[in-house]
């Protein structure tokens, strides 16, 4: 099975380069791997390069998540950081949380993200304090 790059899916989605969506479908559909930075450079990237908003953006990666031949680390992680993100949730604050299980906490100086990521995120996040 092959890992993919951003632009892979992003093509998929977008279909702004006829050939390039083609050889992406034809990728996809033998089965690929999604890497948890793929998906955060792939929010951003829907939204900032080309103008989706979030909730279009949103839909997008969960359309192409929903893909049997799609794979991810942890599906029931990944669907806790989209459904924040649907929730209007920062899709990279997110990831990282997801990224961070196993570890003890999630260390943060943002008291935004311990509110954005809920009452139980999958790795307790820690709030810092500047004071020494």
């Amino acid at each position: 099975m092959r890992a993919i790059d951003t632009n892979l899916p992003a093509r998929l989605i977008m279909g702004d380069d006829a050939a390039q969506a083609a050889k992406a479908a034809q990728i996809v559909a033998a089965g690929v791997f999604v890497p948890v930075t793929v998906l955060m450079e792939l929010g951003w990237l829907l939204e900032r390069r080309y103008g989706l908003t979030r909730a279009d953006a949103h839909a997008a990666i969960s359309a192409f998540l929903e893909s049997e031949t799609v794979s991810v680390h942890d599906r029931d992680l990944i669907g806790w950081a989209m459904e924040r993100y649907r929730l209007g949730k920062p899709l990279s604050d997110m990831l990282h949380i997801v990224a961070a299980v196993g570890a003890d906490t999630f260390a943060t100086f943002d008291a935004d993200v311990r509110k954005q990521a809920g009452a139980e995120p999958p790795v307790p996040v820690e709030l810092l304090t500047s004071k020494l």
